[in-house]
């Protein structure tokens, strides 16, 4: 579908405009501080280039990009899938882990239940004994 790495980028940048809620306007270029690869999956990696975090990641057989936010710490604190699955980090008194959001539901997946959430050049994952319960994909090798 695409001749180079970044070619899905131009597909998938835009640009949020605070004045019009809900409205997303195509940037014309990616960003130039972005860099995009391809892994030995088929799978295109964006890479910042400044901090080297993973900022978007997109599945060569799903077609589904997946983009990344982090806290002022380096953790991930937020992902949100291409066709408006939500995932965000909670850490209060009351629950520490993930709220996870679709269409149609939303639910809550503890520290405990999720383990660590991993994104490197294989994919974004879960690592706990239920893993499965944060929605994300699965590679099966």
């Amino acid at each position: 579908m695409y001749d180079q790495p970044t070619d899905w980028m131009e597909d998938a940048c835009f640009e949020f405009n605070p004045w019009e809620p809900g409205r997303l306007h195509r940037l014309s270029k990616p960003r130039k501080r972005e860099s995009a690869i391809a892994n030995e999956y088929g799978d295109t990696v964006s890479r910042d280039n400044i901090t080297g975090r993973i900022t978007a990641f997109r599945y060569c057989e799903q077609g589904t990009c997946y983009f990344f936010e982090y806290d002022k710490d380096g953790r991930i604190s937020s992902i949100n899938r291409s066709d408006g699955w939500v995932w965000r980090r909670v850490n209060s008194n009351a629950f520490s882990g993930w709220i996870v959001r679709n269409y149609f539901e939303s639910w809550k997946v503890s520290d405990q239940d999720c383990g660590a959430v991993v994104i490197d050049e294989a994919g974004v994952r879960a690592t706990g004994t239920k893993a499965d319960m944060m929605g994300l994909p699965e590679r099966r090798n």
